[in-house]
């Protein structure tokens, strides 16, 4: 009606014109700001060298042997045993008893320290936990909170005094990556790629999955399969950013210069489900979205895409781990950890899969109920004369809506 109205109007629309302009222009100030200043802070935050950068050096090893190489590898959304038995109906017994068999050590009651993959990864990397625990929260502090960096975190920081290189593989999300470390590896578009008309991101994606696009897909029209092809390409860029994760892992990352820190965090099992139970990629049949169903209970196809999920990564990771061992020039550390679990419940959401790699020490030092803010405190004393006190450990969740208001999850298997 508003577009018969201008055709048919005899009226001079100059001056509606630039009112209508100055209003686009005011409502675009606001969002380019909160973009642009997330954008520095992100920046600042991952490529700025910290103050303490060359003084946080507390570790004092015997230079007796080479420094072994140390893989850090978080798996995100990975249940531990007893979930995937109870909620999703798979025994992951003997992926865990191949582990063991390559000398892993399992944490058989391990929970994460927080629901939560930024809120984690910042604890556990900085081996720390947060201070907004036990006192009352004001909104503003809730705004305006900032978790310690994982870009330039104490782990990686202690291991550099020593002379470690740092290598981070892409995880397809800049707050969760290492973005300044001496070898950053992905396979992600950079600069112009991604201003083609046929990659699509993920909002766009997800646009047309809620419109009357979606008519396009469904009655197949007129180049139907490009189209399909060019609306799921988030879906098919994660899944290759996954499959080229492993990879490099698995064949390229062994034979770089040592000792090494190498990071990588894998949006997997985390949905969106794409690897059937032989390792399978399936087609996207939906919306690319990293969202968990958080209210009700999980529903049968949930179960299921979850379920196949975990089987078919379990082939990869442990060709990817055979091979990180068998190619390393001295024995690796290697720590594979989730930062939460899944499901709809707290005990599925808590509840991890933790698996290490530490040949050589005290069995006695690992423990079931080990959570990530004391893996590396442990490390760091074992291998590297460290005087890290072990900390009691917690677990805190919170809902996604209010992340910070933390409940503190008591660990039922202590009692058992």
């Amino acid at each position: 009606a508003i577009l018969v109205g201008v055709i048919r109007t005899q009226r001079d629309l100059q001056s509606t014109t630039s009112l209508f302009n100055l209003l686009s222009i005011g409502l675009l100030i606001y969002p380019v700001f909160q973009i642009s200043s997330i954008t520095i802070s992100s920046w600042n935050d991952n490529h700025a060298i910290s103050g303490q950068m060359k003084t946080d050096c507390h570790l004092s090893p015997s230079r007796s042997e080479p420094f072994p190489d140390i893989y850090y590898i978080v798996l995100d959304g990975y249940a531990r045993q007893d979930v995937l038995l109870e909620t999703y109906e798979h025994d992951n017994g003997p992926f865990l008893e191949s582990l063991e068999e390559l000398g892993f050590f399992i944490a058989d009651a391990s929970q994460s320290n927080y629901a939560h993959t930024l809120i984690s990864l910042s604890s556990s990397l900085n081996m720390m936990y947060h201070d907004l625990h036990d006192r009352p929260i004001t909104r503003d502090e809730k705004i305006q909170y900032r978790i310690p960096s994982v870009g330039n975190n104490v782990i990686r920081r202690e291991l550099e005094c020593l002379g470690y290189v740092s290598v981070s593989l892409d995880s397809g999300r800049a707050w969760s990556n290492w973005g300044n470390a001496d070898r950053f590896i992905t396979v992600q578009e950079t600069g112009v790629e991604k201003l083609l008309i046929d990659k699509v991101n993920e909002f766009e994606s997800m646009l047309f999955y809620n419109s009357i696009g979606l008519i396009a897909l469904d009655t197949s029209i007129l180049f139907s399969e490009n189209l399909r092809n060019t609306i799921n390409h988030p879906s098919y860029a994660h899944q290759e950013n996954i499959l080229f994760t492993f990879s490099q892992l698995e064949r390229e990352v062994p034979m770089l210069v040592s000792p090494k820190i190498v990071y990588a965090h894998l949006i997997t099992p985390h949905r969106p489900y794409f690897f059937g139970p032989d390792g399978e990629l399936m087609d996207p049949t939906g919306p690319f979205t990293l969202r968990d169903n958080s209210e009700g209970e999980t529903t049968y196809s949930e179960v299921v895409g979850y379920r196949n999920q975990v089987v078919g990564i379990n082939r990869i990771i442990l060709q990817m781990v055979s091979s990180i061992i068998e190619n390393s020039q001295s024995q690796p550390i290697i720590v594979i950890h989730s930062d939460h679990g899944t499901g709809n419940t707290i005990k599925d959401h808590m509840a991890i899969l933790t698996a290490i790699y530490l040949p050589g020490i005290d069995e006695n030092k690992l423990y079931e109920t080990i959570t990530p803010v004391n893996i590396f405190r442990v490390i760091f004393n074992e291998k590297f004369n460290g005087e890290y006190e072990i900390l009691e450990d917690r677990s805190f969740y919170s809902h996604w809506k209010t992340r910070f208001d933390f409940t503190e999850i008591p660990n039922p298997s202590i009692d058992q």
